[in-house]
């Protein structure tokens, strides 16, 4: 067909919706889509020409979306033009598809066009496949702390660490006291760094990173899947972590001097890692994350967290549940603040050497 004839049957679909003929204009505008994006074009002139007329289309695809004064059968209707001029596995058939789940009351049509939406995506569809699973009641539900006791008189006893495990850790005290004393008291901030809940985005920075920063996120992953080997030695228990999280109104307080056990006590007690999700179809993908640094406020719950993925990529992420994750961080890590002080500790670089030294020579035995 000639592309004259195409923006003819596109224009014809403008009018129609314009006089409130939703059905009929789709209908049109479907059909003017469908050979618009298969037109074969001679020269730049048609192509700037067939792209316009796919941008208007493009434009009424996103008023429909938004259900203006259209029920819920007319967009069934539409829903099934869209099916026989794009196809069903096609990014606008979805998501009109799971458009309609959300505006539709009863659970049973909801269920089924949520089922439609993640069928014609070949399960690329992650919006429409948690929202079944929430329909389902097989969501997990928001992770919840327990609150931990903390005797601090039995947390360090004759040169031993009580862990959360139960485990009581030999420790090697240091000849001397080593750097500032750990001080994570909990208080207002006045640096008004911290009035905000995105201060920890990175900033640019000709600064080279510090090379325990990046070890700890090179291997984050794998220190987690050996953290017997951690729980067993004081001193890569205690190793000091250089990143630092902090809280809206009360700054770094109470995030001060993370070490590599409490990492890993907060990510065995919070669930990591936890899978995310980006994007929507059909540009959705998910990702496995352990939780590295922390920044929102402890009063609105808006937050700005970093996660790390097996690949050492970190990705943004805002919790819809913050404070259980906050607060169980802050609460491993204040239990250890005496130990940092007193005891000895490997840096991040020397646990990974020393782990893959001891998983090397055991497969050799």
């Amino acid at each position: 067909m000639e592309a004259k004839s195409i923006f003819g049957i596109a224009m014809e679909g403008f009018e129609l919706w314009r006089y409130g003929k939703r059905v009929e204009s789709m209908e049109k505008l479907c059909r003017a889509y469908s050979y618009l994006i298969e037109e074969k074009v001679h020269s730049s002139k048609e192509t700037e020409n067939i792209q316009q007329q796919i941008n208007g289309i493009e434009r009424y695809f996103k008023k429909l979306l938004r259900a203006e004064s259209i029920t819920i059968n007319e967009l069934a209707d539409i829903e099934a033009l869209l099916e026989t001029h794009l196809g069903c596995p096609h990014e606008k058939t979805v998501t009109l598809c799971r458009r309609i789940a959300e505006l539709c009351v009863d659970p049973a049509d909801k269920k089924k066009w949520y089922e439609r939406a993640y069928k014609n995506s070949n399960g690329g569809d992650l919006d429409s496949r948690d929202a079944l699973l929430k329909l389902r009641g097989e969501l997990k539900p928001p992770f919840v702390p327990q609150l931990l006791d903390r005797p601090d008189s039995e947390i360090v006893q004759d040169d031993c660490i009580l862990l959360l495990n139960k485990r009581r850790l030999k420790c090697l005290p240091r000849i001397e006291s080593e750097g500032e004393n750990v001080d994570n008291e909990l208080k207002l901030d006045t640096s008004g760094v911290y009035l905000r809940t995105d201060h920890g985005k990175p900033k640019a920075t000709t600064d080279e990173p510090h090379p325990d920063r990046v070890a700890f996120l090179q291997n984050a992953f794998f220190l987690f899947e050996n953290r017997e080997i951690i729980f067993n030695d004081s001193r890569m228990f205690l190793a000091h972590v250089p990143i630092q999280s902090g809280l809206a109104y009360i700054g770094t307080s109470g995030f001060m001097y993370p070490t590599l056990g409490i990492y890993l006590e907060f990510w065995e007690r919070s669930g990591m890692p936890i899978t995310i999700k980006e994007g929507i179809y059909p540009f959705a993908k998910e990702h496995r994350g352990l939780l590295y640094h922390i920044a929102g406020s402890p009063l609105s719950g808006s937050n700005s967290c970093t996660l790390v993925t097996p690949e050492a990529t970190t990705l943004r992420y805002s919790f819809n549940h913050f404070s259980p994750y906050w607060q169980l961080f802050m609460q491993i890590n204040t239990r250890y603040d005496d130990a940092k002080l007193r005891f000895q500790a490997y840096t991040i670089r020397e646990v990974v050497e020393i782990i893959l030294k001891q998983l090397q020579q055991a497969s050799h035995m």
